[in-house]
């Protein structure tokens, strides 16, 4: 019999996939539906003023959040208001400094995606003395925000493994329990990110699946990362 392996991977903010190693096509994972945004009443727009966002992600070379901030701009720009990005870096203290550079600048609103949602408040804080509307994605709570969207973070990981395991259960039916090897690829770089592993822990209650490594990856990690870690985890586990 064919040893049986698969692979859990992460895709950084509200969405998740499963890379079946022993598949011939991985599957994407539905994401978790957000909750309802909690809104603040709108600025109110001098005749002829275009409406200038500040725009604050993570890390601009993470390639999800590269596509997402092309179709933001986009998305804006057909109601012709201009947004300017700034990439974090994942450095907290960097964030930090962007927003307070978008207070000088007098921005009319921010969203903001914290590398670290506790260093940033301050900051949000400061935005909202200043008369700028702030949306936080993704937070826990409310806190300072004048409004926010949130995902479950575990659930979306506790999605992913429950993906693998309906995988699993119809890929290899008559397979005994815990004879389904299966490897985590993960990171727990922020307390966000952690809970979507958390979620991917999950798939121990998988009667089929055995787990058997967990790969911590990188902050922001390239797709040719990914790529490695599956291949070590193939060789290490043939």
């Amino acid at each position: 019999m064919n040893k049986r392996l698969c692979v859990i991977f992460p895709i950084v903010l509200a969405a998740a996939m499963v890379l079946a190693a022993c598949a011939p096509q991985a599957t994407p994972a539905p994401t978790a539906a957000p909750k309802p945004a909690q809104t603040a009443s709108s600025p109110t727009v001098a005749p002829g003023k275009k409406l200038r966002v500040g725009y604050c992600i993570p890390d601009a070379a993470n390639s999800f959040l590269s596509a997402l901030t092309t179709r933001v701009k986009e998305l804006f720009a057909a109601d012709g208001v201009e947004v300017i990005v700034a990439s974090g870096d994942s450095d907290a203290a960097k964030q930090y400094n962007q927003i307070e550079n978008f207070i000088s600048m007098k921005v009319d609103a921010l969203i903001v995606m914290a590398v670290d949602p506790v260093s940033v408040v301050s900051a949000v804080q400061e935005a909202k003395k200043a008369g700028i509307k702030v949306l936080g994605v993704p937070v826990d709570n409310q806190g300072p925000y004048d409004a926010y969207m949130h995902t479950d973070q575990f659930e979306i990981g506790q999605l992913a493994a429950k993906m693998a395991c309906d995988f699993i259960n119809a890929t290899y039916p008559n397979a005994p329990d815990k004879s389904v090897e299966v490897a985590i690829a993960s990171q727990e770089s922020t307390p966000e990110i952690k809970k979507r592993t958390d979620g991917f822990r999950t798939i121990e209650s998988c009667p089929k699946a055995k787990l058997v490594t967990y790969v911590d990856l990188p902050a922001n990690p390239a797709p040719a990362e990914g790529v490695r870690a599956a291949e070590n985890i193939l060789t290490a586990h043939p």
